[in-house]
């Protein structure tokens, strides 16, 4: 049987940071607008409230979509492994012709047939 190894390419480092200091940068930008925007508190809070929502959305979706993608990978495994059976069990010699249940029992065991003595004949001595 084939294995085949995933085809994820792991995050560097420099790029996980790179992603924590954009969103840290970006909230803390909304956040600095928000609280400084000329309008009544209840406008303030009411933008504030919805950009949590908005970041909990974010996380969820994220989460929802890496789900749903380790499903997808772990179903073409099984169907790979099905496959992969599949194609060891296939005999190419046999191509055209259906594989009856007798051809897939173990031929039944030749036993000598005995004369009605039930002794076996003497051997017939070299000469």
């Amino acid at each position: 049987m084939t294995s085949t190894a995933p085809s994820h390419t792991p995050t560097t480092g420099a790029f996980y940071v790179q992603a924590v200091l954009s969103f840290g940068l970006s909230l803390t930008a909304v956040g600095i607008g928000v609280v400084f925007l000329p309008v009544d508190g209840w406008v303030r809070a009411f933008l504030g409230i919805a950009m949590l929502y908005t970041v909990t959305s974010a996380f969820t979706l994220a989460k929802v979509l890496r789900d749903r993608q380790e499903d997808t990978y772990i179903t073409s495994r099984v169907d790979r492994a099905r496959l992969d059976k599949l194609l060891t069990d296939h005999d190419p010699f046999q191509a055209g012709r259906a594989v009856r249940d007798e051809d897939r029992l173990p031929p039944p065991s030749r036993q000598p047939v005995l004369p009605e003595g039930g002794r076996p004949p003497d051997p017939v001595p070299a000469t």
